[in-house]
């Protein structure tokens, strides 16, 4: 099993567990398991610093603009 860190294009940062799930050779398949809103106490975790410098270094949100 393998754990991870999400932070949404809108600021929301989410911790998850992903289990393996060895069906065959070349055909594996994985199960998001404990998927947590962690947006309120992200800065309180072990990985604090790291999810602080992917607000830094994300992406500006991309908009659209439609013309007529």
């Amino acid at each position: 099993m393998d754990s991870g860190v999400l932070v949404s294009g809108a600021g929301q940062v989410y911790d998850f567990d992903l289990l393996r799930l060895r069906a065959r050779r070349g055909a594996d398949r994985f199960l998001v398991r404990q998927w947590r809103d962690i947006t309120e106490e992200w800065r309180t975790t072990p990985l604090g610093a790291e999810i602080a410098d992917a607000f830094i270094w994300r992406p500006p949100p991309r908009r659209t603009r439609l013309t007529e």
